[in-house]
């Protein structure tokens, strides 16, 4: 995926460099439809800004860099583990073992301290996004569970018993996280500005959603009739607006960038909304397209 992980093969000793840049992020579960959806990006992890973590071929892990307290002491545990996957937020990572469960570390307050939850990572978890202060994890039950700064996400602020079914997946911005469930229902929490608080829209969020995307700020979900739900700060796609050529059910597939929405439409012309200078303007090529 272009921008977000990568895989350096052949690596010396069988070994996987997972390559941390800042203000990226790439997917709990990389698909080719997460790189049509959000090149460069995606939608549900937040790359480190200053820290590297390699996971080895026999399931080890070794950290280094800002943020990673007592090292040595971190290092002789992750040494110690068998991982399948290593995940990040900006300054701490979480590595799911194969057993299921979860060890984090790195900025404590930010995620790299688990403990408040650990009887809830013992075991089941499938995947984890990331905001850029707090991780989610997905369990193999459908139910979530959040830690790190409660402003970023780290904290639920909803009951399971409004969840139909599973779970089925996660998305984030860099400061919120929403989720689907079977019933194509959607949750979003963290900090209201940055798609935390989707209460205005919450009607056309109760069911047949099928996928969201997201800028820095913003979600757009994309329901099953090809219509578009927005949400988040308005000035990075948080609202539609006015758009032309805009009519409801012609949305086939949403893009992102950090500050601005791209949507292909059913009939292959493509309408933009977001900030202006981050390609939420259209007028210049409109004709092109």
């Amino acid at each position: 995926m272009p921008g977000s992980e990568f895989l350096i093969e052949p690596a010396p000793m069988g070994e996987l460099l997972f390559m941390q840049e800042a203000d990226f992020q790439v997917s709990a579960e990389p698909s080719i439809f997460d790189t049509i959806i959000t090149p460069g990006r995606s939608s549900s992890e937040y790359r480190n800004t200053g820290a590297f973590a390699v996971l080895k071929s026999d399931g080890s892990v070794v950290s280094w860099g800002n943020n990673i307290p007592e090292p040595q002491d971190v290092n002789n545990t992750l040494a110690n583990e068998n991982f399948r996957h290593v995940y990040s937020n900006a300054q701490a990572f979480a590595g799911v073992k194969q057993d299921g469960s979860v060890i984090s570390w790195g900025r404590r307050k930010w995620g790299g301290n688990s403990s408040r939850v650990k009887d809830e990572l013992q075991t089941g978890i499938q995947s984890i996004a990331s905001t850029k202060r707090a991780f989610t994890a997905l369990r193999e039950d459908g139910f979530l569970t959040s830690w790190g700064s409660a402003d970023h996400g780290g904290k639920l602020n909803f009951s399971f018993d409004e969840v139909s079914g599973k779970i089925q997946r996660v998305f984030s911005t860099n400061s919120a996280f929403a989720a689907i469930d079977r019933s194509g229902k959607v949750f979003a929490w963290g900090k209201q500005d940055g798609g935390g608080d989707s209460k205005d829209v919450a009607k056309q969020l109760r069911k047949n959603v099928q996928t969201i995307s997201s800028t820095r700020s913003a979600f757009a979900a994309l329901k099953n009739n090809g219509n578009v739900i927005t949400w988040g700060n308005p000035k990075q796609g948080g609202k539609l607006g006015e758009i032309k050529n805009l009519k409801k059910g012609t949305i086939s597939y949403i893009f992102a960038n950090k500050k601005a929405f791209a949507a292909l439409k059913i009939d292959g012309s493509v309408v933009t909304w977001g900030n202006a200078k981050h390609g939420g303007d259209i007028t210049g090529v409109a004709e092109d397209l």
